[in-house]
């Protein structure tokens, strides 16, 4: 009689193998972006600025949209990188305004199809609302929260994969004990 030994073994080995593989890339992403953040931060040759005429301003959960005269765009402003809140909010329609964009954004994108851009750094009448170092600063701060995420997951992953192997070890004797009780009883 065959009574389907290995089936709950080959669960728990293959709960293992994802559990391994999932906390590894965890791992790996919680080491590789520390060691890639300071590559990511902008400079004053990665940007290019222009001016607009302010006309309204939106704001979202984590982001102040900015609508500019003759831009068919709006200007998104995260808003951990805004070093002067009240002075954006601040902002009455005709004033002019100073902001920049990622080069590579600028010079190859289709803006005018564009909803939004991601504005990197922001002035109003000479007075700085977010500056680069603001903008590098939140960049850091999130991709230190994203390691640390990623430090976390990978560890409750090598803890689900820890499980898996002492459930894998047990199992596997239980079975084996199992198999010795049957072979005993068919020998009587």
């Amino acid at each position: 009689m065959k009574t389907g030994y290995g089936k709950t073994r080959k669960k728990w080995i293959v709960g293992l193998v994802i559990s391994l593989f999932l906390s590894a890339g965890y791992w790996v992403l919680a080491v590789v972006i520390p060691k890639t953040s300071g590559k990511t931060l902008l400079t004053q040759s990665q940007i290019v600025g222009f001016t607009g005429v302010f006309e309204s301003m939106e704001e979202e959960e984590d982001a102040y949209l900015i609508s500019l005269r003759d831009t068919p765009f709006k200007v998104s402003l995260r808003k951990d990188a805004v070093a002067d809140a009240e002075g954006l909010t601040s902002l009455s329609g005709g004033e002019s305004v100073r902001y920049a964009l990622l080069k590579a954004v600028a010079e190859n994108a289709d803006l005018a199809s564009m909803d939004r851009v991601v504005g990197v750094t922001f002035s109003v009448g000479g007075e700085d609302v977010m500056t680069l170092e603001s903008y590098n600063d939140a960049t850091l701060r999130t991709m230190r929260t994203a390691s640390a995420l990623g430090m976390a997951a990978g560890s409750i992953f090598l803890g689900v994969a820890v499980l898996c192997a002492v459930k894998t070890a047990l199992s596997g004797k239980r079975e084996k004990g199992q198999r010795q009780n049957e072979k005993k009883e068919n020998d009587e």
